[in-house]
């Protein structure tokens, strides 16, 4: 649980929140962090949804949805995006049926049932969910589409997803980790290659990031969870 924060300490106002590349993670881990001091959980995923379900925004710690309404709308927002038209097509002909069955949702968020409402609320859209959850930016160089690793890093340590490396080089001896993708032919490989580009024999580690799709445009499979793992080779100067 957070600890509230002393009387005489205030909090980080929104406009002095510049801890990422863009305004919307921005808004992001400010909102979850100011909802944080109230002992309100999620309150960055939540603030998406309450403005994706107002089409306003508003940004404080009563801006923010129920997590009931918030997990369900990330849940279809998943299942959506996952899917293709025709697979969304049967999906929204249920949860018409369901609706037209039912005498009503104890719900505060409206039920999607086409696509055109799917996609205002749940994807890509001003306020759609999928579009607004926090992210680094992506850029091009020679020709690959990159993002910043200090950006990911600070995404990472600020939703406290683990980290690790495949080979420790700041330790005697060296610690090579084998263990699920570490070990692959395919890290191997990797590692090797990444060794014979370092001519000056830097550390060279390569840093593995557990579910790293919470990024759009980070991961090819822009799913929200699983057991995905990327894989970058860093080198780290002397």
């Amino acid at each position: 649980m957070n600890t509230p924060p002393p009387q005489y300490t205030k909090c980080i106002e929104l406009e002095s929140f510049k801890a990422f590349s863009n305004a919307k993670s921005n808004i992001y881990f400010w909102q979850d962090y100011i909802c944080s001091q109230e002992d309100e959980i999620c309150g960055g995923f939540r603030g998406i949804v309450w403005r994706s379900m107002f089409k306003r925004q508003l940004y404080d710690s009563e801006k923010i949805s129920t997590l009931p309404d918030a997990q369900l709308l990330f849940n279809m927002t998943q299942h959506t995006m996952n899917n293709t038209h025709d697979q969304n097509e049967i999906f929204f002909d249920i949860m018409q049926d369901l609706q037209d069955r039912s005498t009503g949702f104890e719900t505060a968020v409206d039920i999607q049932v086409d696509h055109k409402s799917a996609n205002n609320i749940l994807m890509e859209s001003k306020y759609g969910i999928f579009g607004n959850i926090p992210h680094e930016e992506v850029f091009q160089l020679g020709g690959h589409a990159c993002v910043s690793l200090i950006g990911v890093l600070k995404h990472l340590f600020a939703h406290k997803i683990p980290i690790g490396f495949t080979e420790h080089t700041d330790i005697e001896g060296g610690v090579r980790d084998r263990s699920r993708t570490n070990g692959c032919p395919a890290m191997e490989a990797l590692l090797a290659y990444t060794k014979e580009q370092n001519p000056e024999n830097k550390p060279t580690n390569s840093l593995q990031t557990k579910n790293p799709d919470i990024f759009p445009g980070y991961s090819t499979s822009r799913q929200y969870a699983g057991e995905y793992a990327g894989n970058m080779p860093i080198l780290v100067p002397n």
